[in-house]
């Protein structure tokens, strides 16, 4: 489905000079009205990762909203947003000779044996861009096409991917999303940590893990700003999101400066995921904040579906659905 765009937004703060503020965080939204800087451009993004299926059921992505502001100076050429909408992770057994899925998602590996697990759910992000400079996410959605280092200081939010199913025994995967992605943290020789925004849970970055190979089935990790990874005989654990800062006990909603890219500047950013039901599936769905709700799918039925990105900034209102391919948000 393309983007669909609205112009009312634009049209009414060329007519009034003013903008919607959001209260991003859990208390729902407010209306506060004030000039936008001449100097700068301001972001709203509300967006949802791939979703995947794991032994507890289908699993939704992760969550991720902020308002971002950014001085036309330290934008430089930059004159368009990269979007990309991660891909629901297939219920369909994958071997680690296959793909991994648009938006970052790792395949199922490929066991001798047994049937080969699930791949999880592509990430969503959004990165700066123009048509001069070269896409972080190659075409096909399966690698970055620059440095990690250069990915994030072009990077501006990422809501992760839930983990594959591993397709026989499950238990240990989960859904995406979060400053720490939530995976099922007592089956032994488990994963040893989550996908986190310090990343060092392990995986890597923005690209979710292949299921182990071997001799067992093993769930594809999902795509974040630390993708998830898929280890021996357990479902893959989904990947982070990203608002900003890359502290995974950061107090939500977060504002202010990115200590990662400091002349961006946050409001309200906020990332969550699924977490485990009494430390087992099935796992409890996390409840959209109320100003991304216009824009984020409810919980009900199949979760294993592609994610969304909806921003919001100076060419007005644009929804962007899953296509298999990179889109774009001009702003200039």
């Amino acid at each position: 489905m393309a983007p669909f765009k609205s112009t009312l937004a634009r049209s009414v703060g060329k007519l009034l000079g003013v903008y919607r503020e959001g209260d991003l965080s859990l208390r729902g939204a407010t209306q506060n009205s004030r000039k936008i800087p001449p100097n700068f451009k301001t972001f709203t993004i509300y967006m949802m990762g791939g979703g995947a299926t794991t032994k507890g059921g289908v699993q939704r992505g992760g969550y991720s909203e902020s308002e971002i502001t950014i001085p036309n100076a330290a934008l430089g050429s930059y004159n368009r947003l990269e979007v990309i909408v991660g891909q629901g992770g297939p219920n369909s057994p994958s071997p680690d000779s296959g793909t991994s899925v648009f938006g970052g998602g790792g395949a199922g590996n490929n066991s001798s044996g047994n049937t080969n697990g699930s791949p999880g759910g592509g990430g969503s992000f959004v990165f700066l861009s123009s048509p001069g400079s070269t896409n972080v996410f190659a075409s096909n959605g399966l690698s970055l096409q620059v440095p990690v280092s250069d990915a994030d200081g072009r990077c501006l939010i990422v809501a992760g991917g839930a983990g594959g199913n591993d397709k026989v025994d499950g238990g240990g995967g989960g859904g995406g999303g979060g400053l720490t992605a939530p995976i099922y943290p007592s089956v032994p020789g488990g994963p040893a940590g989550a996908a986190n925004v310090s990343r060092n849970g392990g995986g890597d970055a923005y690209i979710g893990k292949r299921g182990n190979p071997g001799t067992w089935s093993s769930g594809g990790g999902g795509g974040g700003y630390e993708g998830g990874f898929g280890l021996q005989d357990f479902d893959g654990s989904g990947g982070c999101g990203y608002v900003g800062h890359i502290n995974p006990s950061q107090s939500q909603p977060f504002s202010g400066s990115s200590p990662v890219n400091p002349n961006f500047v946050y409001t309200g950013g906020y990332t969550i995921g699924n977490t485990p039901n009494n430390g087992s599936a099935p796992w409890g769905e996390y409840t959209v904040p109320s100003a991304g709700t216009p824009y984020i799918p409810g919980p009900s039925g199949g979760q294993n579906n592609p994610g969304t990105v909806t921003i919001i900034g100076p060419s007005g209102t644009t929804t962007f659905s899953y296509t298999g391919n990179i889109q774009y948000y001009p702003f200039s």
